[in-house]
Formats: C-alpha cells, sequence, structure tokens
C-alpha cells in the first residue's frame, strides 16, 4: 500500500556541495514538537486533497486557476517544511513519530520549486535511514527528484514521463542505466519495466476516455525482462 501511494505520488549517493542538517535534541520540548507532528500531518493532508482531484478527474472548469492555486500552495507548503527543518532538523520517526515524520517527506517531494532544500533534507535523511528512523525507500524517492530537478540523471527511475499518445511510461534521463535495476534491487524496489508498467496502468486509469478516443484500450506494457532503457 505505502509502495502504491508512491506511485500516486508522483528517490543512496552522496550528493554534495550542499547544507545538511541533522535532527537536533529536542526532548525538552514536547509541547512544540506535537504541534510540529500536527502541523505537517495537516498539511500533508490538504497536499493530498488537491492531488485526488486530480487524480479522479474532478479538475474544475477553471483548469488554470485550478493548478495556480495548487502550484502556489506547494511553494507555501515547502517554505513552512523548511522553517520546521530549519528550527528542529529532519523530523525522524524518533522525533515526531511515522506519520508526521513521512507527511514531512512528502510535502518535501512535491517542493520541486526549491531543490536546493530537497537535497538538505536528503542528507539529513540519511543517518535517520541508517539508524531506522526513516524509509529508505523514501530516501530513494527523494535522492531521485533532487537529481532531476538539478539536471542530473537519476539513480533509481523512480521519476516519470510519458508518451501521451498511448499512455507509455518511461523514466526521466538516467544515470548508467544498465545499473538502475541493481541500484532498484539494493533498497527493496521492484524491477524498472515493473515499475513503469504500474505507471502506465494508473495512467491508463486515470485517462482512460482520452486514450479510448485515440484507439488505446489497455494500458501498455513493456514485456518481462524489458532493460533497454
Amino acid at each position: 500500500m505505502r509502495l502504491l501511494m508512491r506511485l500516486v505520488l508522483m528517490g543512496l549517493l552522496v550528493l554534495s556541495g550542499c547544507r545538511a542538517t541533522s535532527s537536533r535534541d529536542v526532548s525538552g520540548e514536547p509541547d512544540r514538537i506535537e504541534e510540529v507532528a500536527a502541523e505537517l500531518i495537516g498539511l500533508a493532508e490538504e497536499d493530498q486533497k488537491y492531488e485526488q482531484i486530480v487524480l479522479q478527474g474532478k479538475v474544475p472548469a477553471d483548469r488554470e486557476g485550478f493548478f495556480a492555486t495548487k502550484a502556489r500552495l506547494m511553494v507555501e507548503r515547502g517554505e513552512r517544511c523548511e522553517a520546521i527543518f530549519d528550527e528542529i532538523g529532519f523530523p525522524d520517526y524518533e522525533m515526531v513519530g511515522k506519520d508526521a515524520s513521512e507527511a514531512f517527506w512528502l510535502l518535501v517531494q512535491h517542493t520541486d520549486s526549491d531543490p536546493e532544500f530537497q537535497e538538505r533534507v536528503v542528507e539529513a535523511m540519511r543517518p535517520a535511514v541508517d539508524r531506522g528512523a526513516a524509509d529508505g525507500l523514501n530516501l530513494a524517492f527523494l535522492t531521485d527528484r533532487v537529481l532531476v530537478n538539478t539536471g542530473r540523471g537519476q539513480k533509481y527511475g523512480t521519476q516519470v514521463d510519458y508518451e501521451h499518445a498511448i499512455g507509455r511510461a518511461f523514466p526521466k534521463l538516467l544515470d548508467a542505466p544498465e545499473l538502475v535495476d541493481e541500484r532498484r534491487d539494493e533498497v527493496g524496489l521492484e524491477p524498472l519495466a515493473e515499475y513503469m508498467n504500474s505507471m502506465c496502468e494508473i495512467y491508463f486509469m486515470m485517462n482512460r476516455k482520452q486514450l479510448g478516443e485515440r484507439g488505446v484500450e489497455a494500458a501498455y506494457q513493456y514485456p518481462d525482462g524489458f532493460d533497454s532503457w
């Protein structure tokens, strides 16, 4: 279920040149941490409300206005997350609980307007993953997001584009494509072709009417073992 969430939402290399912040000791401030946890969960719920409108095909008639508002709120939520990060560091499971920590990750994943901040979180997240206080798959997704947002090839192929005419999903620029399935296996991800097939199925489900008008009656599927990226 959590992997499916990642599929619908739409990234352990060492990234250099960014300013990392570790989680600081906030054990003496339980009331403040409780406030932060509640705020993060609320912000993520708002984020998902807009995502679900898109996924369910319920975008209002004023599409331009809707997506402008959606983008503006993403930036505002990202700025709030950065303020929290600067205050307390990376809010890992041990600090704010799993739900609030993963809410923070989700919000940062969507803060594409500020890849420098995303990269800071990647750096701070790594030691939390090492001690089991954050999720390694989330780190893989955010790592890829940073790489794509800064014009570099991604490591795990989690970030996707589409050939819209036929509903074919394909990975954005990859670094050393011949190694991608090995890297994915190391962090517990399925082979890239299987992942792309899942993305194709979701795209087909979301765009069934438009694809049907083009004569596309089933989700595009890569053959078993496909690796010619």
